[in-house]
């Protein structure tokens, strides 16, 4: 048995000691300055105590530090409640591990929120009242570690250890003002996540609580606990069913892994926070008719916390029928590639208004006193001399030009009448020429621009709207024009199509499944041979009669397709659209006899053997051969003028025709710019369909044709004129499209009819 006397030496000199302690540092738990604890005296203060010497709470309370044995006794004192002790005292091994330069929480001492006279009657000497770094000082009860008064209990009296400080954060703040209302982990222990160690910092594995649904098998055996934004982090870190639209990625795509929740890039000073970060840029678009990154009801910043989807995944949200906008528009998202654009061009400079060029460029034309094309006056003119003199116009600018227009006095006394073919080029440089017109009449086996028929400007809308700064004139007839007939040139940028001007104007979902497969790395999903139309353009399935059937029956093929009144081969056209009058006509019985016609595109110049007027949609779907199974559309679109004999591989279709996306040309006839390579417009202007609006014999010319871009009021116009290629018979080779019975340059008549389209 020892004896007494040196264990009562010792516990007296054990008091004497936390005397000491208890007399110096109860004279710093509150020092103001500038409603900041005052740093200097709380370090003074505990410099001066015995037992907090040097470094002062450093040297003890460093995790893994020099002090190891003080981690080892710790140890042995530990509790299962994460290491806490039960007479209410801090496990020394879960202190700060860089007191001196906490970059979350701003402090620099641990007295800052540590009682050490240990009078407080909060847990681990927290300190009853606690000066805040932006709100004074704020009362604080901290009894628990879970529950009611525990780091932030949740209710609406903000006295949680963990919230008096909070102003800036997103959950928790110390007046109840949260940008993000989710309770987060109200009443638990905050430490869990946020170590004491690392200053509060949210720690990590992220996955084990964030980026993923609840109960997500994120690696074999671990499932996510589905914590933060789960609808918008699943959709970008997951492929299991309901997040199949999603790009698959990984915290590390967009995250800074070192410094959770900041992210790897952005602007400005890091750490870069989701408003400074540009890692959201490239997959959603910030240019363009729709802002994806920050627009107020589809940017992906802006709706990042609540998400787009309904709760299923599968439909938009109300007021969110743009969302695919943000990505498919004149800007587009570049997700290995660029993502198609639907939204089409909103082209607009000078208020649209009609500009004259700044200046001829001499070097390049050959037309005598050219410049006189361009001085502002009707009264002064030229002639157009003869074949092949060109004029070259400097914008002064490179410029998406959308329209162009040549005033022409046509003097009936002159010996050569003033109409001109012209083929007419733009260019950046003087170098590269691209034919940005080609225009629907015809000279010397080229399609050609025609101007002055009649007296007045002869205005024609681009075929090519890309930007130019120069624009190239070159003459094609045989023949001079009389002086002074051409008057003056002038172009204009006014050019707006699309999905929300001349397309369908409906919400994507009406039509795309899509919560479908969606990045696949390949810019034309569909293939002919693969037979994947639904899943290649990420179509939903249409109930008829009760079944689901697929929308679309493309490739078409096979005599089984002769049954095209009464088939599904259409099924998503006609989940909206009659197909009554679409294939309507006098030889239809039941609901398919129309008569008159209750469509639009019908000749009533070519008439049956009958004297009746025929359904040109009918004809067009009946398609050509046996039972009309000859394969006559490259549904595909990967036809080359070298090979276009073995490109076609389907029957006509609504979209061998149609871009229901919207299009320059009327009545959404297909121009090409949604087919076409991307970054490159290599099969406009296709069909590029005008309408006829004047009926005019004169010169053997049938009517003068619309320049508009699609737009014009249908009952003002008096039949349609498609674009002229080369002659013969049409081929995929030519017009990149079909093969035709005709040739591409097809001019028909009617008198208008109203016809009623679906809402």
């Amino acid at each position: 048995m020892k004896k007494p006397y040196s264990n009562i030496l010792i516990s007296i000199l054990i008091i004497t000691a936390l005397s000491s302690v208890i007399v110096n540092a109860e004279h710093h738990p509150v020092h103001e300055q500038n409603n900041q604890p005052d740093k200097g005296a709380a370090s003074a203060s505990l410099v001066s105590v015995d037992y907090h010497r040097d470094d002062n709470c450093r040297l003890c309370h460093n995790h893994g530090g020099e002090l190891s044995n003080l981690n080892s006794i710790s140890e042995k004192t530990k509790t299962p409640n994460n290491g806490r002790k039960k007479n209410n005292q801090q496990d020394m091994s879960v202190a700060s591990v860089s007191l001196t330069s906490t970059e979350y929480h701003h402090v620099d001492h641990c007295v800052v929120c540590h009682d050490m006279s240990g009078s407080s009657s909060n847990l681990y000497l927290i300190f009853e009242l606690i000066n805040t770094p932006n709100s004074g000082p704020k009362d604080v009860i901290f009894t628990a570690d879970v529950g009611t008064n525990s780091c932030a209990d949740g209710d609406i009296t903000y006295d949680g250890v963990c919230e008096v400080c909070h102003t800036e954060t997103r959950h928790h703040r110390n007046n109840g003002t949260n940008p993000d209302p989710d309770p987060h982990y109200a009443g638990t222990n905050c430490i869990e996540c946020h170590s004491h160690e690392d200053e509060f910092a949210h720690g990590g594995p992220c996955e084990v609580c964030h980026g993923h649904d609840l109960g997500y098998e994120y690696e074999p055996d671990k499932f996510s606990e589905g914590a933060g934004t789960v609808q918008s982090h699943s959709t970008h870190t997951e492929n299991d069913n309901d997040d199949l639209k999603g790009p698959y990625i990984t915290c590390d795509d967009c995250h800074d892994t070192d410094n959770y929740p900041y992210f790897k890039s952005g602007t400005g000073e890091s750490p870069y926070d989701l408003s400074e970060t540009d890692v959201c840029d490239n997959c959603h678009s910030a240019g363009g008719y729709i802002n994806g990154i920050n627009d107020a009801d589809v940017g992906a910043k802006e709706n990042w916390n609540y998400g787009i989807y309904d709760s299923e995944g599968a439909t938009l949200q109300s007021g969110k029928d743009k969302w695919c906008a943000g990505c498919h528009d004149d800007e587009p998202a570049m997700i290995v590639v660029p993502a198609p654009n639907i939204v089409g061009q909103y082209i607009l400079e000078d208020d649209g208004n009609w500009q004259t060029p700044v200046a001829i460029v001499e070097a390049e034309t050959t037309m005598v006193n050219a410049e006189l094309l361009i001085d502002d006056n009707l009264s002064t003119g030229i002639s157009a001399g003869k074949i092949e003199t060109p004029v070259v116009f400097d914008l002064g600018e490179s410029v998406d030009v959308s329209h162009i227009r040549l005033y022409t006095e046509n003097n009936t006394d002159v010996v050569f009448p003033p109409t001109v073919h012209w083929l007419v080029y733009g260019s950046n440089d003087l170098e590269e020429w691209t034919r940005i017109l080609l225009g629907q009449s015809v000279m010397f086996t080229k399609p050609s621009w025609l101007t002055g028929l009649e007296d007045g400007w002869d205005e024609s809308r681009l075929d090519m709207a890309i930007p130019v700064r120069y624009i190239k004139l070159e003459k094609r007839n045989i023949w001079p024009c009389a002086p002074d007939t051409q008057k003056e040139f002038q172009y204009k940028a006014d050019l707006q199509y699309g999905y929300y001007e001349t397309g369908h104007k409906i919400a994507c979902d009406n039509c795309h499944n899509i919560s479908s497969a969606h990045f696949d790395g390949i810019s034309q999903t569909y293939n002919a041979s693969l037979d994947n139309y639904q899943a290649g353009y990420r179509l939903r399935s249409v109930e008829v009669n009760g079944e689901l059937v697929p929308p679309m029956e493309i490739p078409r093929i096979g005599p089984e397709q002769r049954f095209y009144e009464t088939n599904n081969n259409f099924a998503l056209c006609f989940d909206c659209h009659d197909r009554y009058k679409l294939f309507g006509n006098d030889y239809g019985t039941g609901d398919f006899y129309k008569n008159p016609l209750e469509t639009n595109f019908f000749n009533e110049r070519n008439l049956d053997i009958n004297g009746n007027e025929t359904n040109q949609h009918r004809v067009h779907i009946k398609g050509l051969g046996w039972c009309g199974t000859g394969l006559t559309w490259d549904s595909d679109w990967d036809s080359t003028a070298d090979d276009w004999k073995n490109s076609c591989d389907s029957q006509m279709s609504c979209t061998a025709c149609h871009n229901v996306h919207g299009s320059p040309s009327l009545a959404m006839t297909r121009h090409g710019e949604l087919i076409s390579t991307p970054g490159t417009m290599d099969k406009v202007p296709l069909l590029n369909v005008k309408y006829i609006k004047n009926i005019n014999y004169t010169y053997n010319v049938n009517g003068t044709l619309d320049s508009g871009n699609g737009s014009s009021n249908i009952l003002e116009t008096f039949g349609a004129q498609t674009q002229f290629y080369l002659p013969g018979r049409g081929n995929p080779g030519k017009n990149k499209m079909c093969i035709m019975c005709h040739n591409e340059l097809l001019i028909y008549y009617r008198t208008p009819v109203i016809v009623d389209h679906p809402e």
